[in-house]
């Protein structure tokens, strides 16, 4: 099965190939929100976040986003980056390290991935989404193609999945946030 690390890595890749599964998975996250820490005023900073701990893919609802990332000479991506950087929601996990996920800029995180960067320069809404203290968030099975977050905020979400590994990758995410999801 792998590490940790391993499997947050093959999330992350399975997030850059799957629309579907980056939306689900960041639904997912969202449902481990308690109400007063989702109402708390985030303001946004510039940071260098780990790219392995980045949840994206190469969309953007302008598709001129990845040909423009793409434009840019590779020896200078790093300063691109630090002009217009993207935006990331962070969350905190068990392990005491952030996992983000995109709210603007895929495409930049894309590219980014392609030309082997580590780190990146982003704007990050702080402070990142504190561990769960009192949701006690599980899955359920739904009907085919769809798994149930029950007990989160609101308290049960249904999500489509495409399969065991979408279904994994949820659970691996509650597991990161401090839940203990059923399968």
């Amino acid at each position: 099965m792998g590490g940790l690390g391993e499997r947050i890595g093959r999330v992350a890749e399975a997030c850059a190939r799957d629309r579907a599964l980056f939306e689900a998975l960041v639904r997912a996250l969202m449902c481990t929100v308690e109400l007063e820490d989702r109402l708390a005023r985030r303001r946004r900073v510039r940071s260098r976040v780990p790219l392995g701990n980045v949840l994206a893919g190469p969309w953007d609802s302008d598709p001129s986003e990845l040909e423009a990332a793409r434009s840019v000479e590779p020896s200078g991506y790093a300063g691109y980056l630090e002009g217009d950087p993207p935006l990331l929601v962070a969350f905190e996990t068990v392990l005491g390290e952030i996992l983000y996920a995109v709210d603007k800029g895929s495409a930049r995180v894309a590219v980014a991935r392609e030309r082997g960067l580590s780190r990146i320069p982003a704007e990050v809404y702080a402070p990142p989404y504190r561990l769960p203290s009192t949701l006690a968030v599980s899955l359920k099975r739904g009907g085919p193609g769809w798994i149930v977050v029950v007990g989160g905020n609101p308290p049960e979400v249904a999500l489509p999945v495409g399969g065991r590994e979408a279904v994994e990758a949820v659970a691996l995410l509650l597991e990161l946030r401090g839940s203990k999801p059923g399968r």
